[in-house]
């Protein structure tokens, strides 16, 4: 369940995408309407976004099914169904909407991206959807508050609908993952759905495939663990990982679970085992800048300075504070 205050919402004056509800070039909803439209701040729409994205991303690979009755093949939703728009009138399209989910009053979020959002009535959705999905442009995503089902219009006139798999759903998932039965592909997709919706009965087996052969589900599970579920006595699971495991993505998703878990908490033996890391030129060069970048986050966990870290590669000669790593050592 998504929990909101009002510290999460700015006024729709300030919102970019105003102008569709409050310009009569385009449609001029009544003051009662748009008092219903709430804006997110970004970091708030970030938060929801990440809860979302593995479900969006599983809704996009249906986008051009030709099938018009539900889909039950994927591992992350019990359903879903697909409606081409083009072929629709826009009655026809909010008829499918309120068919997809009929509780009107429940509260959604609308996405158009990871930082612009507006929570809404879901009843108000529907009965004004064009005005929030405009063909060619956009791709809007709506996940409720109460985090059960998904919707995505795609921007070439897609619409897909998802349910996400209930509890029942979801322990059935483990039964067959410890007898053996699910494929590499639908163990990673079990174990996002483990993560999203808080599966603890899961954390053992999360805990074995640390150990698997496969590299992609040994980075799964340490996400889950650390990124999902926050679990700081994984902290050591993830250490392990950036100095033993063989495959450069998980050592670097291992770098990334540090800094993630330890920010803000100047730990003395986490920054001497992340510079040790940094310090090694055996080690993969991205490796080491994740370690670094990691080692600040530990330091001072700053937004802004994490972003410009990220966004390009670091030079280790000229961008890494060689006297700060060389002081854990």
């Amino acid at each position: 369940m998504i929990e909101l205050t009002q510290e999460d919402f700015r006024p729709l004056a300030d919102f970019r995408l105003r102008w569709r509800w409050t310009n009569s070039k385009w449609d001029l909803l009544p003051e009662t309407k748009l008092a219903q439209i709430h804006p997110l701040v970004e970091r708030k729409a970030e938060v929801i976004w990440g809860h979302a994205i593995a479900y969006i991303e599983e809704l996009w690979k249906h986008a051009f099914d030709t099938t018009s009755g539900p889909i039950t093949s994927s591992s992350l939703l019990a359903w879903l169904q697909h409606v081409d728009v083009t072929k629709e009138s826009f009655d026809q399209v909010r008829q499918h909407l309120r068919s997809f989910e009929p509780q009107g009053d429940q509260g959604v979020i609308a996405m158009w991206d990871p930082t612009t959002a507006v929570a809404l009535p879901w009843q108000l959705f529907c009965e004004y959807w064009d005005d929030f999905y405009y063909p060619g442009s956009d791709d809007v995503s709506v996940w409720p508050v109460a985090e059960t089902w998904c919707l995505l219009y795609h921007h070439e006139g897609q619409l897909i609908f998802g349910r996400l798999k209930s509890q029942e759903d979801l322990l059935e998932s483990l039964w067959e993952l410890r007898q053996g039965r699910l494929s590499p592909d639908e163990i990673a997709k079990a174990m996002v759905a483990f993560g999203k919706m808080h599966l603890r009965e899961a954390l053992p087996d999360l805990e074995h495939l640390l150990m698997h052969d496969n590299p992609a589900l040994r980075r799964g599970a340490l996400h889950v663990l650390t990124f999902e579920w926050h679990l700081s006595e994984h902290v050591p699971t993830a250490l392990q990982m950036l100095i033993r495991d063989p495959d450069v993505a998980n050592r670097i998703e291992a770098a990334k679970a540090v800094g993630f878990l330890k920010a803000n908490t100047q730990d003395m033996a986490t920054l001497k085992a992340l510079a040790e890391v940094v310090h090694n030129e055996q080690q993969a060069p991205l490796v080491r800048q994740y370690a670094y970048r990691a080692m600040k986050a530990i330091l001072h966990s700053d937004r802004i300075e994490q972003l410009q870290l990220m966004r390009n590669p670091l030079d280790m000669t000229r961008e890494v504070d060689w006297k700060l790593v060389e002081a854990y050592l």
